[in-house]
């Protein structure tokens, strides 16, 4: 079995490293290639990893110069699979001319909120691009939504439209263990995001002045978004945060934490929260759009302690809440990991689901 991904690649965001775990995760007779359409960090830290990438060259999807590059990479590769994890036109547009190479897609979902997404679908602009694309690209054969939520969603879009859930799931053996620490002055409570709108990091630091306020023995810090952009963006309850920026070895620092805290608006599966999961840290805060109940609901609400509501002082009170009390944590605990161990083993899923599924469309294309 040979399988081409297709990334954009730049950015290391959740989509390419949803796609460093699964290729890495995948059985050893499994012939792999990942295709990025331009080269970035994504594409560093995979030839890191040491798997093959290819990069087009292109600026973008619509860049022509991607493809006949992309056309040479079918010819040489000869995948039974094509598996997309973003939309670029040109490489669907060549996928036209390979009819019996199957073609996968996740659907990561729209990094927006739903109102804003039902908007987008309602304008002109949107409804001429899909009209422009359904002349142009290769519909893909077949769909892999990362939680049911987005499944859902993509229906709306793509009535009838072929799939499963494949959840984006992590590489157990790479989690970190929470280590405890006797004998250190504060607790932590803290949150890994992105410097982005649907993160709610103002949310994050007005509970952590709720919190602070109340009492001198609790810390929160911020990782993924820095101190001059929280000083910009958060207001004056920035303050109240030890903001740690962009960082590799965000899992070492959630390891150290007490509680994680999600404030996201939406989320079509929160990586970070299976990764609190895994490394043995409860989680609180409030429920986001998206996945992220399907997963609590998979330990009967257990896992976590979310609200629906976006109330800061009783999402602090929670946090101070789960602090407080060891054996309610131990619980949250202890029902996280078997939730993640599980449904959210990468390796396990490549080996039995997602084979079946390039097994399945392989054996489509051969038959016809």
């Amino acid at each position: 079995m040979r399988v081409l991904y297709l990334i954009n690649a730049g950015i290391m965001g959740g989509r390419e490293r949803h796609v460093l775990t699964l290729v890495r995760s995948l059985p050893k007779d499994v012939e792999r290639c990942v295709c990025a359409v331009s080269g970035g960090e994504a594409v560093d830290a995979m030839r890191a990893a040491g798997i093959d990438v290819r990069v087009l060259g292109g600026r973008n999807g619509h860049d022509i110069r991607v493809l006949p590059r992309f056309i040479r990479l079918l010819r040489e590769f000869r995948p039974d699979v094509v598996h997309a994890h973003s939309s670029a036109i040109l490489t669907s547009f060549a996928l036209r001319f390979f009819p019996r190479i199957a073609f996968a897609m996740s659907i990561h979902g729209p990094s927006v909120s739903g109102a804003e997404w039902a908007a987008r679908r309602r304008s002109l602009r949107w409804k001429l691009k899909e009209i422009a694309a359904a002349a142009v690209e290769r519909r893909p054969d077949y769909y892999l939504p990362v939680s049911g939520s987005t499944w859902k969603e993509f229906l709306q879009v793509r009535p009838g439209a072929k799939g499963e859930v494949f959840y984006n799931a992590l590489r157990l053996d790479a989690i970190p263990k929470r280590e405890p620490r006797p004998g250190r002055e504060k607790k932590v409570a803290g949150m890994v995001g992105r410097m982005a709108d649907q993160k709610d990091w103002p949310s994050f630091a007005a509970i952590a002045r709720a919190a602070v306020s109340s009492r001198g023995d609790v810390e929160f810090w911020g990782v993924g978004a820095d101190e001059a952009w929280a000083a910009e963006n958060v207001g004056e309850n920035a303050k109240y945060v030890r903001w740690f920026g962009s960082r590799q070895d965000a899992r070492d620092l959630i390891a150290q934490m007490d509680v994680f805290v999600m404030t996201s608006k939406h989320e079509q599966l929160p990586t970070t929260l299976l990764e609190a999961f895994a490394i043995g840290v409860p989680v609180t805060g409030f429920m986001p759009e998206g996945g992220t109940s399907e997963v609590i609901d998979l330990s009967g609400g257990a896992s976590a302690i979310m609200i629906e509501e976006r109330d800061c002082a009783k999402a602090a009170a929670n946090v101070l809440k789960v602090l407080d009390d060891p054996a309610l944590a131990a619980s949250m605990v202890a029902a996280g990991g078997e939730t993640v161990h599980r449904h959210f083993d990468m390796e396990k899923l490549c080996a039995t689901q997602l084979m079946d599924v390039y097994a399945r469309l392989a054996a489509e294309k051969r038959a016809k």
